[in-house]
């Protein structure tokens, strides 16, 4: 079960990567990660938790080729994705019922978007769980009411998720937010890119590799998390996509460099 995983990260520090092993999930809140204050040194007394703690996080998907348009934040009033800056309201609104449950949300770019009756729907994956639904600005009361407060597992829109085949495939996250820091723009596509062809030169068809807006952790670009285990690398180029893939895909395990 997602409860019993560990989370991991590592982060490298002048040329040394530094093992990071964050605590394990726990079963009732689902928590993905905690952080003390981040300090570091060579020896590595204490690097536990480098990853904010975060109960769920909420992908939507903006549409291919979306991340060239992204503000530098997403959720904004004016300049942002309406979607998720719909669902950033709605969550503020039931603050109070989510109590100290932290919520991640991230826009996807990936072509998952599609319109019917006039209304822009986005695909959108629930973490812990890899649920898939449908939102659109009108209905993201419905999604945090019934996907996040009561953990319903069916969309509410009625609209078929366009994401195919939804359910049962492992995603690589990767930021390539230029808007929001310079570094993952310049360094997240070309990892990205690595990471593609890695997977495409092992033949391996059931993970895919999407763009996503800011994680947090910027300075420690690129930044990768995969999913469903919720482990994050950072400080990553693109030659160590090859072995990321073969270490943590291939072998299974959390990749030590």
């Amino acid at each position: 079960p997602f409860s019993r995983l560990a989370f991991h990260a590592s982060v490298s520090w002048q040329k040394r990567t530094i093992p990071v092993i964050l605590p394990s999930l726990l079963s009732a809140r689902h928590r993905i990660g905690t952080r003390r204050q981040f300090s570091v040194s060579t020896e590595c007394p204490d690097c536990g938790g480098t990853v904010s703690r975060y109960d769920r996080h909420v992908l939507v998907f903006t549409g291919i080729g979306s991340d060239k348009t992204w503000a530098s934040h997403v959720e904004a009033d004016n300049t942002g994705v309406p979607v998720i800056n719909a669902l950033g309201k709605e969550l503020k609104r039931v603050s109070q019922q989510l109590g100290d449950v932290k919520i991640k949300v991230s826009a996807i770019s990936a072509d998952s978007v599609q319109q019917k009756s006039g209304t822009l729907w986005h695909d959108a994956i629930l973490f812990p769980g890899g649920k898939f639904f449908q939102i659109s600005t009108g209905s993201v009361g419905d999604f945090v009411r019934d996907a996040i407060l009561n953990n319903v597992d069916q969309p509410t829109s009625g609209v078929e998720t366009k994401y195919p085949p939804a359910q049962g495939r492992r995603l690589i996250l990767v930021c390539v937010h230029g808007a929001r820091d310079q570094l993952c723009g310049s360094k997240g596509p070309a990892v990205q890119a690595a990471l593609e062809a890695s997977l495409r030169r092992r033949g391996i068809t059931d993970v895919d590799v999407l763009g996503c807006s800011h994680v947090g952790g910027h300075k420690y670009a690129g930044n990768v998390i995969f999913y469903p285990e919720g482990e994050w690398y950072g400080n990553l180029n693109a030659d160590d996509a090859d072995e990321l893939v073969r270490t943590h895909l291939v072998e299974g395990r959390t990749w030590w460099p």
